[in-house]
């Protein structure tokens, strides 16, 4: 089943153009990375898929509807953000932040229950009581994407979330991913290095100055013995 469809996408300002006719389908169960050098589009990509930014040119649609109506909902989709945005009530405690989306539409306890529940499934239960401010930054990327979990949705967008993570903390981070993924859950996600690319399962799109192209991980090249191509005709 298409959650994400972008069909046409531009997005276009008077001296630059952020995104060039770009279009997109993200299934479910699919893990989809989008990696390019920076300003080549790749963070204006989700803001347009998460109905942040509004398109010049094309659509774009979550199960056939306009983003904006299912961003945060119920089996819609939710996302984890970078940066500044990150910081955004830093100073509540760590339940009290990963609660907080459903706390609009169930009890206290139970959007407590959920933000329990999402912080298991992202292996840092532990952490419920801690204040923002006094997490790890690997602590924290798993706390916001608790935080977008706990709405259950369909489709998570992540816009670098490995950026500044050791490669140890990165390839751990990963591998949750894939476990969200092979649960169902579709991602798609951001990376100024190619180095996801190398993450198995995953569709890989490269990004540079607002066009988007698909590029997948080159198969291993057979390795012919020296001897061998020495005897070949030709050789």
């Amino acid at each position: 089943m298409t959650l994400l469809a972008l069909s046409g996408v531009s997005l276009r300002y008077p001296t630059v153009t952020a995104l060039a006719d770009v279009s997109l389908e993200v299934v479910a169960g699919e893990l989809v990375v989008v990696w390019g050098p920076a300003r080549s589009g790749r963070t204006t990509l989700l803001e347009v898929a998460a109905g942040w930014r509004k398109p010049t040119g094309g659509t774009a649609a979550f199960a056939g509807r306009p983003p904006r109506a299912s961003l945060g909902r119920h089996e819609g989709f939710a996302v984890v953000p970078s940066g500044e945005a990150a910081l955004l009530g830093a100073e509540k405690l760590v339940i009290d932040q990963v609660a907080f989306p459903a706390t609009r539409v169930m009890s206290h306890w139970r959007a407590q229950a959920a933000a329990d529940a999402a912080l298991r499934r992202c292996g840092v239960e532990e952490l419920g009581q801690t204040p923002m401010t006094a997490l790890s930054h690997a602590e924290r990327i798993r706390v916001l994407l608790a935080r977008a979990l706990v709405r259950e949705p369909r489709l998570v967008l992540m816009d670098e979330p490995t950026a500044g993570l050791s490669h140890t903390e990165s390839e751990r981070f990963l591998k949750l991913v894939q476990s969200l993924v092979r649960d169902g859950i579709a991602v798609l996600m951001t990376d100024d290095a190619e180095g996801s690319a190398l993450v198995p399962g995953a569709r890989v799109l490269t990004m540079q100055r607002g066009i988007l192209r698909g590029a997948s991980p080159a198969p291993p090249a057979d390795v012919i013995p020296l001897e061998q191509r020495r005897a070949e005709p030709g050789s």
